[in-house]
């Protein structure tokens, strides 16, 4: 019987993916949705339980609040009000034989019709929806303390996923709960994100989104904004349920390929780690930068070293609700892997660590652990040199001198690059002085804002 459960429950997800497909592509009329709750209630009473649960979900995507409020008591296995105009009882969902108890779907709904805003659907409610909203309410307390924190966790995914299928109002939504903590847990880096998704679509034309992205953007550091935009270019809409699942086949060339990626990820860090043999030691003076380190930068691995790398891959996992404590533990091996050591360089730099911040600066030169992005190599390379780092300096003469292809582009400046250098040098990097006689000597004049180059 639990396998047959299990089966109904995906082909009501299928069902629920293809209500979205449907809202989405105008296939039921918005309007109409709100006025149809009770087709739905008449299926049920009518024993037809997959129909209502289809129905009551393409009435909730489309903004009613009742129907929302139905789908958490139909998974949650709670007894269902038919209101005065039924006179017999209904079935319980528990003893359909179609509807299986699930709570991390009945959080969901629940949280959606307790966070429900009249007002952004241009609606004027009724007593009923109303109460709709408070009954959902008063269920999440209830049902949350028979469920785990995982489990709810789970929910809070589901629930993105059910408004992140939909259009650019409901993204902006989205957003909307993450900015105040509504329903999903405050995070202004997701909330970001979705306002950028729903201002993206059709051109910007969501100016709420627009607006909200701005505001929050002032409220945020660098680092995060970068975060929660590369988040938003590299989105794509959940999958319907039916795609969802892997071959092993799939799954055994995506592990190959996360293998290679990572092998590649440690090999350019590498290199970028080498550049600092005559330097300060790059891992003890990034962990100190974010107060995980006191000790000698001396770059030699003791235990007070091993102990703070520790410290900071626990920082790393400690606010994952998905993880065990011992999970965690776990994690705290006292060496890096590739991919935490470009988080430990994102968070050094935005902690105002000029060595960090020339490191994030040349990722994002190369495309190391980041997308290759021209503008935001410039910008962490340039807030390293403000510091007087020679090698910044340096590294911000060979992109203006060779260009940094890829998004957001800086084409070749003969003038930046030629100041650069020569900044460099005055802090002592030898190598400049050489490239500053070539770009001398064989360097195209050109005039732009630092000046015009003499022939």
């Amino acid at each position: 019987m639990k396998t047959k459960y299990s089966e109904r429950l995906s082909t009501l997800k299928r069902g629920i993916a293809a209500a979205a497909i449907g809202i989405a592509a105008g296939l039921v009329p918005a309007g109409a949705a709100f006025a149809d709750y009770d087709d739905a209630l008449n299926a049920y009473a009518s024993q037809k339980f997959e129909n209502a649960v289809d129905l009551w979900v393409r009435y909730a995507v489309a903004g009613d609040v009742k129907s929302k409020q139905a789908l958490g008591d139909v998974y949650a296995g709670k007894s269902l009000e038919a209101g005065p105009e039924y006179t017999g009882m209904l079935t319980n969902p528990s003893e359909t034989g179609v509807i299986p108890q699930d709570d991390i779907e009945a959080l969901a709904w629940y949280v959606l019709a307790a966070n429900h805003d009249f007002d952004s659907y241009n609606q004027s409610p009724t007593f009923r929806d109303v109460n709709a909203k408070f009954v959902a309410q008063e269920q999440i307390p209830i049902l949350k303390k028979r469920m785990t924190d995982n489990d709810v966790y789970q929910s809070q995914l589901r629930v993105v996923e059910i408004l992140s299928a939909e259009s650019e109002f409901d993204l902006y939504r989205l957003g909307m709960m993450f900015q105040t903590g509504s329903g999903l847990p405050k995070d202004n880096i997701e909330a970001l994100k979705y306002f950028e998704l729903a201002k993206g679509r059709n051109r910007n034309s969501n100016a709420p989104a627009s607006e909200a992205a701005k505001y929050l953007i002032t409220l945020m550091n660098a680092r995060d904004v970068d975060t929660a935009q590369e988040l938003a270019a590299n989105w794509e809409p959940p999958l319907p349920e039916a795609l969802k699942n892997r071959t092993p086949r799939q799954e055994a060339l995506e592990m190959e390929l996360a293998r290679l990626r990572s092998i590649q990820l440690a090999d350019a860090i590498g290199n970028i780690e080498e550049e600092f043999s005559n330097n300060e030691d790059l891992l003890q003076s990034s962990l100190a930068a974010l107060g995980f380190y006191r000790g000698a930068i001396d770059g030699k691995m003791g235990p007070e070293t091993r102990t703070s790398v520790r410290n900071f891959q626990y920082s790393l996992y400690e606010k994952d609700r998905d993880m065990t404590e011992e999970e965690k533990r776990n994690k705290m091996t006292g060496t890096l892997s590739p991919e935490q050591k470009v988080q430990l360089v994102q968070l050094a730099a935005d902690r105002e660590h000029p060595q960090s911040q020339y490191v994030y600066g040349i990722m994002y030169t190369r495309g190391i652990g980041v997308a290759k992005n021209g503008e935001k190599a410039v910008y962490w390379l340039k807030k390293s040199a403000n510091y007087g780092y020679s090698l910044s300096h340096y590294a911000l003469g060979v992109a203006f001198r060779d260009g940094i292809y890829g998004e957001d582009p800086v084409e070749p400046n003969v003038s930046e690059a030629t100041f650069h250098f020569g900044q460099a040098y005055a802090l002592g990097h030898q190598q400049a002085q050489e490239e500053l006689i070539k770009l001398r000597y064989d360097a195209v004049p050109a005039t732009n804002i630092r000046g015009s180059q003499e022939n």
